[in-house]
């Protein structure tokens, strides 16, 4: 296993001319933000995902294009988990980006795919092919972000990651995204500590929620994130005995300028050990 991560500000990375071009589909979804930092935002973080994937890989990042796999409804559904397909060939009409990733095909990672949204390839390009042992994820907070690039993975592999701002917590968080057991837990801990622990417990359930590609769709407070004390979870949370649901990582971050925060994120339980050995 291969773990490749991004940290930093993306107002600083938009200025990066290296990064290479969105596909339409990104670009639509960029303009629909209602306000046009947070779109902007959005297409520098797509665009740095897909850079990360294309050195990974080895694959120009103009052939992928955008694709969507939902739990419940399939990968033709338009919405779930968000990742990508490869096409044949670089569209015709994609916007020419410099320092473009170019390689070998990385036939290893590729997989014939009738049913993986081949309406958001672009016009002209062959069936296009999902990637069978990468996972992906991403993350915004403001004007900052993360990815993460996972390779060399059994197939399968899903990761969810979240970052989330110590600042971003509101009044009444607690009932609303908080089970009876993780609210007893919150009350345990140092006052002055509880927002930096909610932060967490807010990052540990989105990281599961993308992990399982239902996003808040599902009541964050039905997406428990704690276990019980000696039950060999290898995560704990800041200030507490209980650890993390098996599958939870904390990640330890560095990035100049980044407000208080927590970036986590969660893995199937069974590459836990794996996950975190290649990131250490």
């Amino acid at each position: 296993m291969r773990v490749i991560t991004w940290l930093g500000s993306l107002d600083d990375a938009a200025r990066d001319v290296g990064l290479p071009p969105l596909d339409d589909a990104e670009r639509n979804r960029a303009r629909a933000f209602t306000s046009a930092a947070a779109g902007v935002r959005f297409g520098t973080l797509r665009r740095i995902q897909r850079k990360l994937l294309a050195d990974a890989l080895g694959i120009d990042p103009r052939r992928f294009a955008s694709a969507y796999e939902c739990p419940d409804c399939g990968p033709a559904a338009g919405h779930g988990r968000p990742g990508y397909v490869v096409v044949e060939r670089v569209p015709a009409d994609s916007q020419p980006g410099s320092a473009v990733s170019r390689g070998p095909a990385g036939t290893s990672h590729l997989d014939s795919d009738h049913t993986a949204n081949a309406h958001t390839a672009a016009p002209g390009s062959a069936r296009p092919q999902r990637l069978t042992d990468v996972g992906l994820s991403a993350s915004r907070a403001g004007e900052w972000g993360a990815v993460v690039v996972v390779t060399e993975v059994e197939p399968g592999f899903r990761i969810g990651l979240d970052l989330t701002l110590h600042r971003e917590i509101f009044d009444g968080f607690d009932d609303v995204a908080l089970d009876g057991r993780e609210r007893d837990w919150l009350r345990m801990q140092e006052p002055g500590e509880r927002n930096a622990e909610r932060a967490a417990l807010w990052a540990a359930k989105e990281a599961v929620a993308k992990r399982d590609g239902h996003g808040l769709r599902k009541d964050p407070a039905g997406i428990p994130v704690l276990s019980a004390p000696g039950s060999g979870t290898s995560g704990t949370p800041p200030g507490g005995a209980i650890g993390y649901a098996p599958g939870v990582v904390q990640l330890a971050t560095r990035a100049e300028g980044l407000p208080p925060h927590v970036l986590t994120a969660a893995v199937p339980a069974a590459a836990e050990g794996a996950f975190r050995t290649a990131m250490a």
